[in-house]
């Protein structure tokens, strides 16, 4: 599995966030591949969408917390509209995720939220299975 996590950190490069550290090492010490885009003020979303398809990943996280929520939401609806990338399953957690969990439905291009690192790690046995939706 390619796991390919954003983490928009616009205006805040100083800032590190330890859960999606956590999570990119468990997913790597179990085999996955993963790929960390920190996007910071100069990273363009052509960039982003062309590293989606050059790394062939498998599923989009995001690390989002509230005041990114719209930047998520504008990237997730540009990604539907790339070939090859508008069926990609695009999950969002940390702090948006648990704060907001009914801003869900404002994203119809979001699959999921993610309440904590586990909640990822339990969905990815079911993509790896080809279940196509996780309760």
């Amino acid at each position: 599995m390619n796991a390919y996590m954003i983490y928009p950190c616009q205006g805040n490069m100083t800032s590190f966030n330890h859960g999606l550290a956590s999570l990119i090492a468990v997913l790597k010490q179990r085999g996955h591949r993963v790929h960390l885009m920190l996007v910071d003020d100069y990273t363009g979303p052509r960039r982003i969408l062309k590293d989606i398809t050059d790394f062939k990943a498998d599923l989009v996280g995001f690390s989002c917390a509230s005041n990114y929520w719209q930047y998520v939401k504008t990237l997730s609806r540009k990604m539907r509209s790339v070939t090859g990338l508008k069926n990609m399953p695009i999950f969002v957690g940390a702090p948006h995720a648990i704060s907001c969990p009914s801003s869900l439905a404002e994203s119809p291009d979001i699959d999921g939220f993610c309440v904590s690192e586990a909640g990822i790690l339990r969905i990815l046995p079911a993509f790896i299975s080809g279940i196509e939706r996780v309760a």
